[in-house]
């Protein structure tokens, strides 16, 4: 319980998880008119008045390219990354465009492809569809090994 008697959910659940990582939304660069071709801009995540992350972004027809250093800018000696992340548009009913990310990460041994608004960072190295998916197929994929070793003994 917290102090004001309320439950409080365990710290690592796949919801918190999702909930605390720093993500981008296709959505909302594109009503801040961030997505024409040719720009760039710098993206940065904060907290209560902390830096938590930033990356640079470069905008092309197509595309988005997402610089950013893993693990932070800490200064540990990593490398830049440089993600190129498609942009997949769609009409609207009543007239304009929808812009959505093609998630191009690989979940489960093989790209992604699912088209979605928000890119989660995956583990500080590569901006995803959805962690929690990832996860749930991971846990996933080590029950069905365990079930078929059990399936073997029995």
């Amino acid at each position: 319980m917290g102090p004001d008697g309320i439950r409080e959910a365990p710290l690592w659940t796949e919801t918190r998880r999702v909930g605390y990582c720093l993500s981008i939304d296709a959505r909302q660069w594109h009503r801040g008119g961030c997505l024409r071709a040719g720009q760039r801009f710098t993206w940065s995540w904060t907290w209560c008045g902390e830096a938590l992350g930033s990356i640079d972004v470069r905008t092309e027809t197509y595309a988005v390219i997402l610089m950013f250093e893993p693990g932070g800018a800490e200064g540990n000696g990593s490398k830049s990354v440089a993600q190129r992340v498609p942009l997949v548009w769609t009409r609207c009913h009543f007239g304009g465009g929808r812009c959505w990310f093609r998630c191009n990460a690989s979940i489960g041994g093989g790209p992604c492809g699912r088209r979605v608004a928000k890119l989660w960072l995956h583990g500080a190295a590569v901006f995803g569809a959805d962690i929690a998916a990832a996860w749930r197929m991971r846990a996933n994929r080590r029950s069905r090994a365990i079930e078929r070793l059990a399936g073997r003994r029995s």
